[in-house]
């Protein structure tokens, strides 16, 4: 059913639990996840560039801007990596615990344009072109925690995932809390559209595959 999974991380406690369901969905099906974190590079850049309008007279030259400028942009980018790269190595550690396949992937841009322009991949080539930081696949399932790490006390849904989950054209999984497929209760919504069919259709499909409830 779901075999390519996308899975947006960022060493939240939300990001787990979708990464929970994931192994859960792979181990049943057979899948493989892509495991993708965002850092943004650039909008360091941006800040950094606002700030230099207050710099010393004697750092406004326009050589030492430009040295600084690339120090800072080489210092930021390689932090932020390393520090994306640590995220990435705990879901590597937990995939191969459950012998799921994994394909890192490290995503320098805003986190929610990333995330969308990545999920809604058409796959293979695109037209015979290899796009940097693509992995080639049509993604099947696109996994998200429903919050990320600056959640709010109040919110119901983070932006991140109000933002992506209206424009990406793959099926999602929005991930709450940490109760498993299995043996769990599912709620459908119908009203007699196509769209409606096809939700009955992948529960029906979901709950026969994880023995659960469906309603």
């Amino acid at each position: 059913m779901y075999r390519e999974l996308l899975v947006p991380v960022d060493n939240s406690r939300h990001s787990g639990c979708a990464l929970d369901r994931a192994l859960e969905l792979c181990r049943q099906f057979g899948g493989r996840i892509t495991g993708s974190h965002v850092y943004g590079a650039r909008l360091h850049d941006v800040r950094f560039r606002q700030l230099e309008t207050g710099l010393p007279a004697k750092f406004q030259a326009s050589e030492d801007l430009g040295r600084q400028r690339r120090i800072h942009d080489k210092l930021i980018e390689k932090g932020l990596q390393l520090i994306s790269d640590s995220f990435l190595d705990q879901v590597d550690q937990r995939c191969r615990t459950a012998g799921v396949p994994l394909r890192r992937q490290l995503l320098e841009g805003i986190n929610y344009e990333e995330i969308i322009r990545e999920a809604n991949r058409t796959g293979a080539e695109d037209r015979g072109e290899k796009l940097a930081g693509s992995s080639g696949r049509r993604y099947d399932l696109v996994l998200m925690g429903a919050h990320g790490i600056g959640k709010q006390p109040s919110s119901q849904l983070g932006g991140v995932a109000a933002r992506a989950v209206r424009r990406i054209e793959r099926d999602v999984l929005l991930v709450r809390d940490d109760r498993p497929l299995q043996g769990g209760r599912f709620l459908v919504c119908v009203d007699g559209s196509a769209y409606g069919y096809r939700g009955m259709r992948a529960a029906l499909e979901l709950a026969r595959a994880f023995g659960a409830r469906l309603y």
